[in-house]
């Protein structure tokens, strides 16, 4: 391939897919999840046609901070552990970053992942957003509204005060 990539100039990049991964899409624009509601976080579902079942389909997906703070599962155990009013949760986050491959078998039209979710016991006054990417394995993020949703973090704590320790 002509041009710079990221192997060096006119180095060459090729990436072989099943065009079925195009017929994937995210099956809703926006999830939401209150947080609190399930441990095993908010399920995002990846559907296709039924006409489309005819081959397993492997895609990647991920997720990134939009205005909720994502940190790793190792982080998100030791804060598990800790007192809610510690001054030690501060930067506990808002969900467990995530990433990894969904496979949909022949015959299947969907297939679900999931983004755990922190329930911080603190009233927040904004739900926060997460963007969820869709991509060919080994490959960048694929472009249009198939391939990208965002999911709303609501709050459960209406009666709390807001808490006094920063948990960003």
């Amino acid at each position: 391939a002509p041009g710079d990539d990221a192997f060096g100039e006119n180095a060459g990049a090729a990436i072989a897919f099943a065009p079925h991964v195009l017929r994937l899409r995210i099956s809703e624009p926006e999830f939401s999840f209150v947080e609190g509601r399930d441990e095993q976080g908010a399920r995002i579902v990846v559907e296709r046609d039924a006409e489309d079942a005819v081959v397993d389909v492997t895609v990647a997906y991920s997720t990134e901070d939009l205005s909720a703070k994502g940190v790793d599962a190792e982080k998100i155990v030791m804060c598990n552990e800790l007192s809610l009013i510690s001054s030690t949760r501060e930067g506990c986050g808002d969900y467990q970053q995530t990433m990894g491959t969904l496979t949909i078998p022949e015959g299947d039209t969907f297939a679900a992942f999931y983004v755990v979710v922190v329930d911080d016991r603190c009233r927040e006054h904004y739900s926060e957003y997460v963007q969820l990417t869709l991509s060919i394995p080994g490959a960048p993020a694929l472009l249009g509204e198939n391939f990208i949703a965002r999911l709303r973090i609501d709050d459960d704590d209406y009666a709390e005060d807001t808490c006094t320790h920063n948990f960003l």
